[in-house]
């Protein structure tokens, strides 16, 4: 497996500044080649970025920084289902350039930045795990 998709949700919420919500995504993720899409709700908007394993370059360089592989592992290996994982992020630490994993949704009160990879096999599972610990 040479590829996987990846997708990830944040929302916006009225009280926040959308500049502030977009820096969490720059500081984590590489945005050069992605769509980034708006859905509006009641009382937030989700901005969706929608790419390839490019898009977590940087995600993974501050994982191997920041000494969490294992960690990350063991949440992809929870949230799994079928060809599809899922990791939480803290909005307000990748605002400050921090990758902090959440356990649930109702952790942060702004809302987590969801992390989505769906692969083809379910074998590739292994790929996706080895490729995040690979060092760059």
């Amino acid at each position: 497996m040479n590829d996987f998709d990846v997708e990830i949700e944040v929302p916006v919420y009225l009280t926040e500044a959308k500049g502030k919500v977009m820096s969490c995504l720059e500081n984590l993720f590489e945005l050069s080649d992605v769509r980034i899409m708006k859905e509006k709700h009641t009382k937030y908007t989700t901005l969706l970025v929608k790419g390839s394993k490019e898009v977590l370059i940087p995600f993974k360089q501050k994982l191997h920084k920041q000494r969490m592989q294992e960690l990350v592992e063991d949440f992809l290996r929870r949230n799994k289902a079928g060809n599809k994982s899922y990791l939480l992020l803290n909005k307000q630490a990748a605002y400050v350039d921090t990758i902090n994993l959440l356990s649930s949704s109702t952790e942060s009160s702004l809302g987590p930045l969801t992390i989505t990879i769906t692969w083809q096999k379910e074998g590739d599972f292994s790929s996706v795990i080895e490729w995040l610990r690979e060092t760059s």
